[in-house]
């Protein structure tokens, strides 16, 4: 993963897609990574930042796109989306499927 990144952001790209790369390396690494990915969004660059953690989504995004099941559920700020996202979560989490499923 180390080198795969250091060669994505090194090759000058035009577009940055990252997905889930950030989840395998340890803190040294990851903060490296955010840094030269904070260095892009300064620069203005596109960058396609696939996760499933909210907190590293809210800290690079500036808009997110919630896709469930292949459909697009929201295409928002990263604070709208994600906000979106957890209340559809809330709202499974008391549905009465839950109880069945457990």
């Amino acid at each position: 993963m180390r080198l795969g990144f250091a060669i994505a952001v090194e090759t000058d790209p035009d577009v940055l897609l990252i997905d889930e790369a950030l989840a395998v390396g340890d803190a040294a690494f990851q903060q490296k990574c955010y840094d030269r990915i904070s260095e892009f969004k300064a620069q203005e660059r596109t960058i396609v930042f696939v996760t499933h953690d909210l907190a590293a989504a809210r800290s690079v995004a500036t808009r997110a796109i919630w896709i469930d099941q292949g459909q697009v559920k929201v295409d928002a700020d990263a604070d709208s989306a994600i906000a979106a996202y957890l209340a559809s979560v809330a709202r499974h989490e008391e549905s009465p499927l839950k109880e069945t499923l457990q």
